[in-house]
């Protein structure tokens, strides 16, 4: 699974969260029995998220590339998933989309894929 957030305005305490871009990359194997198995670690690197209309991109220089669009529904509107008990938006609205493709390549993994689910929404986090 790859996670990625683009934070357009927030605060921690003090710290300024503006236009922070995170990413996550998990593998969890089966049904995700014990959800992730292992940590690898955390690095610092220059992120490019990009929103325009239905489409999302994301770039990290030599680890990460990742286009996804939205799923046209009825009337040519999103077509959403709401109270989705896995989504990482607590009461946003899903928007289903198909990635066209998903290229990483960091530690020992070495993904390559296109045409599979995506999606992406808005969020709110409080703390």
């Amino acid at each position: 699974m790859l996670y990625a957030w683009h934070i357009e305005a927030g605060r921690y305490d003090k710290l300024n969260l503006d236009h922070i871009n995170v990413v996550l990359a998990a593998y969890a194997a089966g049904h995700m029995v014990g959800f992730f198995e292992r940590f690898l670690g955390v690095k610092s690197a220059p992120i490019t998220y990009e929103a325009s209309g239905s489409k999302r991109a994301l770039r990290i220089p030599g680890l990460v590339t990742a286009d996804i669009e939205a799923i046209s529904g009825q009337e040519g509107r999103d077509t959403t998933v709401t109270g989705n008990p896995l989504c990482l938006a607590p009461g946003e609205p899903f928007v289903v989309a198909k990635s066209k493709s998903v290229e990483l390549t960091d530690y020992d993994w070495h993904w390559r894929f296109g045409e599979s689910a995506g999606g992406y929404s808005a969020f709110t986090y409080h703390s």
